[in-house]
């Protein structure tokens, strides 16, 4: 039985952590022992791990103020900070034949403190690298060199990392993000409480500066203005809830922008809504836009890395420019006021959907845990 460790920052409510949740309760644990280290013991996701996952932490999650629980949580974070290689060497060990940061940044670091040389050590990337910056190129580079196998989650993520790193051109491979087409189906028939009486918009991601949810708002002001009834659903939660209820507010649109949080079952609101749209600057694949897919929703995104890649450049959707508020409202327009066009699109999106195989998707995960590291 072949011993695996993921590593992640955390389980908060992003598409990677979603996405590792997934591989998760779809691994084969009769052939896999899986363990998972997370660099804070923190997110929305922590409730939902598999239960034959052997869940380990860096930084243990706030549990009491008794002096000793406090002392030891702090004093794992100053060993994490200060000494990275001693927290990974008590934590990783050597006893795993493949470990796998599943997210860049902080966790494929952590891993390339790895003192196990025998294991195979693989980085999953979720972004756009040119465009997403957790650390210098210098670092960033010197960091996947001593990783043997890099996992990118769309062929133009790909492409960015070999924009910057040529020389890496051996060690990547392509494997898209796993969903569960049956299990998205079945949650998306469930009753929620929200009147689908108007036009709407429907938006999933964390509240982050990213996903420009500044710009869909303003987008939505532009066709209220117009006399366009609609309304907009941004699910989600994140550091700019403050800016953006601020944003809201400024432009008298209380009434028609929902922002419930988040929300752990997002689709019967995907289903339910009339346009699935994406405004952000980056994506590495667009987990929600695949989501949407499966749904059979007409959806417009700007032309970021991994819907551009999902939507074949606009045969399955409609693709904008970025930071373009009056392109999205036009798109959006478009789709609102032509039901013809709208359910044309529709259709596209069951027939894009048919690409995600989640079984594809395992036997290429499988195939990367059997195989050996090269010599």
């Amino acid at each position: 039985m072949r011993k695996v460790l993921f590593i992640i920052n955390n389980l908060g409510g992003g598409g990677a952590e979603k996405v590792l949740i997934n591989i998760l309760n779809n691994i084969d644990y009769t052939q896999y022992q899986i363990d998972l280290l997370l660099l804070v013991e923190e997110g929305v996701y922590l409730d939902k791990v598999n239960k034959n996952v052997n869940l380990k932490t860096v930084i243990p999650r706030k549990k009491s103020n008794k002096l000793f629980h406090r002392l030891y949580r702090y004093c794992s974070y100053k060993l994490y900070k200060l000494h990275p290689r001693i927290s990974a060497s008590l934590l990783i060990g050597k006893k795993y034949d493949l470990e796998i940061s599943f997210l860049e940044g902080p966790s494929t670091i952590f891993l390339s403190h790895s003192p196990n040389k025998k294991s195979k050590k693989v980085a999953w990337i979720h972004a756009d690298l040119v465009e997403h910056r957790t650390m210098s190129y210098e670092k960033e580079r010197k960091i996947y060199k001593v990783i043997d196998e890099i996992v990118c989650v769309s062929h133009q993520c790909k492409n960015k990392i070999l924009e910057l790193y040529p020389e890496y051109n051996k060690k990547l491979k392509v494997i898209y993000n796993l969903i569960d087409k049956d299990e998205i189906l079945r949650l998306s028939n469930e009753k929620i409480d929200f009147t689908f009486d108007e036009n709407t918009i429907v938006a999933v991601g964390r509240l982050t500066k990213v996903k420009r949810f500044d710009i869909l708002i303003r987008a939505h002001r532009l066709l209220r203005n117009e006399g366009i009834k609609s309304k907009l659903v941004i699910l989600g939660e994140g550091e700019l809830r403050n800016e953006l209820e601020e944003l809201v507010k400024n432009l008298h649109l209380e009434d028609t922008v929902y922002m419930p949080g988040f929300v752990e079952n997002p689709y019967p609101y995907i289903k339910n809504g009339d346009i699935f749209a994406v405004s952000s600057d980056h994506e590495g694949f667009s987990l929600v836009v695949a989501e949407a897919l499966t749904l059979e929703k007409a959806i417009v995104s700007t032309n970021c890395t991994g819907p551009t890649e999902l939507l074949c450049n606009g045969e399955f959707g409609i693709i904008i420019s970025r930071e373009n508020e009056i392109a999205l409202k036009n798109s959006l327009k478009e789709l609102l006021l032509n039901k013809r066009l709208r359910e044309e699109y529709e259709r596209k999106a069951l027939k894009r959907s048919e690409i995600l195989s989640k079984q594809q998707v395992m036997n290429l995960i499988y195939k990367l845990i059997d195989e050996e590291k090269a010599n």
